[in-house]
This record gives C-alpha cells, sequence and structure tokens, in this order.
C-alpha cells in the first residue's frame, strides 16, 4: 500500500521466507527435482549394472533403465528446501520496482525466477544457487509491482526513496515479462496485457524454456578394484538478454570467477542445519 520497503527486520526475514515458499511451493519446482535425480540416476545405471551386487541378484542393464525414481510429494521437499535457505539471502540488496509504464507485469503458475544477469551465458551452468555470486531474484506481486533481490557486488540500482526504483520504460517491462514466459511452468497470468502480443512474445522465447541438466565427472580415484568418483551437477539455464536494463548498472570490477558468494554464511548456515535436523544414527 505504502510502496516502500520501511520494515523491520523480523518482516524482512519472513518476506525472504515467503519469496522463497514461492519458489519451492510449485508443481514446476517439483518436477525440476524429479527429472534432475532421474538424470542423474540414468547417468550411474550402467555402473550399478556392472556392480558384483547387481549381477548376483541378475540384475541387467535393461533391468535398471526401466527403472524411474519418484516422489508422491516433492513439492514438498524442494519447500523445505527452499524456506530452510533464507539465511543465505540475508546478504543481498532488496528493492522494489514500481511500474508506472503502459504495460503490466505479467505473473505465472512459477513466479519467482531466480536468474544471474552477469554470469548469464558466461559461465557453464545456471549460477543460480541461493548462494551464487551475481544472483538475482524477481517476484512480480501486482500489475505494477515487483520484489528485486540481487548481489550488491555485481549490480546497482538508482534508489529514489525507500528502496524503490520507478520503472517508466515498456522496454523494460517486457524484457521482465520475458522471465515468467521462459520460467513460468504451465500458465501465465494477466490483466489487461495485449494477448497477441503476449503471444508473439512466448513464440520468441519458446526455444529457450528447455532446460537440461549438466553432469559432469570431476576427479575419480583408485584403490584396488574399487574408485570413488566426484560427480558434480547442476541445470543449465536459458541464455535471455538482461543487460539491456535500462534501470540496472552493473560493477565493472566485479569478481569474473563464479562460485559462491559468501562462504561464511554458507558454512553456519550448514553448521544451524546440522543442529536443526541431526542424522539418526542406525
Amino acid at each position: 500500500e505504502k510502496k516502500s520497503f520501511q520494515i523491520e527486520i523480523q518482516e524482512y526475514v519472513e518476506l525472504l521466507c515467503f519469496i522463497l515458499w514461492q519458489s519451492g511451493r510449485t508443481n514446476k519446482a517439483g518436477q525440476e527435482m524429479l527429472k534432475q535425480i532421474n538424470d542423474i540416476f540414468d547417468y550411474f545405471k550402467l555402473d550399478l549394472a556392472a556392480m558384483k551386487e547387481a549381477k548376483k541378484l541378475g540384475l541387467t542393464l535393461g533391468d535398471f533403465k526401466k527403472v524411474k525414481l519418484s516422489h508422491k510429494h516433492p513439492a514438498l521437499e524442494t519447500s523445505y528446501n527452499a524456506i530452510t535457505s533464507a539465511p543465505l539471502l540475508f546478504d543481498l540488496q532488496i528493492a522494489l520496482l514500481i511500474n508506472e509504464s503502459g504495460t503490466e507485469f505479467i505473473t505465472s503458475d512459477s513466479p519467482t525466477v531466480l536468474f544471474n544477469m552477469y554470469f548469464n551465458s558466461k559461465s557453464k551452468g545456471g549460477q543460480t544457487g541461493y548462494a551464487s555470486k551475481g544472483l538475482q531474484i524477481y517476484l512480480p506481486l501486482t500489475p505494477n509491482l515487483m520484489i528485486l533481490l540481487y548481489d550488491p557486488h555485481y549490480y546497482a540500482i538508482p534508489f529514489k526513496k525507500n528502496l524503490t526504483h520507478v520503472l517508466k520504460k515498456n522496454k523494460d517491462i517486457r524484457r521482465l515479462n520475458g522471465l515468467q514466459l521462459i520460467f513460468g511452468f504451465n500458465n501465465v497470468y494477466f490483466s489487461n496485457y495485449r494477448e497477441s502480443d503476449l503471444k508473439q512474445q512466448f513464440k520468441e522465447l519458446k526455444q529457450k524454456r528447455e532446460e537440461e541438466t549438466i553432469i559432469e565427472s570431476l576427479r575419480t580415484k583408485q584403490k584396488d578394484d574399487r574408485y570413488s568418483e566426484l560427480i558434480h551437477f547442476t541445470k543449465d539455464n536459458a541464455i535471455y538478454d538482461l543487460t539491456k536494463l535500462s534501470f540496472f548498472i552493473v560493477n565493472p570490477g566485479a569478481d569474473s570467477n563464479p562460485g559462491v558468494r559468501n562462504p561464511d554464511a554458507v558454512e553456519e548456515h550448514r553448521k544451524q542445519m546440522k543442529k536443526m535436523f541431526p542424522k539418526i544414527e542406525k
């Protein structure tokens, strides 16, 4: 109602939890998790079929190929992972974008979009983990309001007052709406947007909606007849140019090496999670 961010720290933490909840609770988040774990499972099937235990049981590669991993309520898993990650966002700058152009913000059934303008197309993988350098999080609230979180070491926005910025250019709104068309799942929602324009933009961006799981072996160790292998997997996000947004200032001196934004915060979060959810000894 006030179109400003005059909020207390407790309200700020609750807002971060809300943003993450909107990220993890969706059908898309659940289905993406299932796709990723099955991609990883497929990667290991050849090795599983070659194991002595599998051969003793008479299991072949064909048997493993028939198996698919599932979960009754995958969005519960992704919701849990998202909402418990709120402390990892405490170092992000928050802003409220006020849309005063002639074009409205649209939204979708997967409204919270994690993006990385700086590293998009510069490095392998999405670089959109909660602790990633250069992270941005977009969440449209109404046709004229959007919450934005961003890494202040990589970007800056010329605020007017109370952490707000007014957008007047239709091009900026259209480009931001492209995020909903790319990362939405089955539905987009709008009020007075011209449907023909929306369909045209979707046609232009449709090919960017395909996201692949990147799996690679980084290191192996051989010991007698056994070996260990370090596997890295990530999601390869869509290549989408947001550098033309008129209100974003990109820091030319920012660290060009992708990675973790705040290692100390990640380690502290890991410790707290272990305290909250200790492993059950069998």
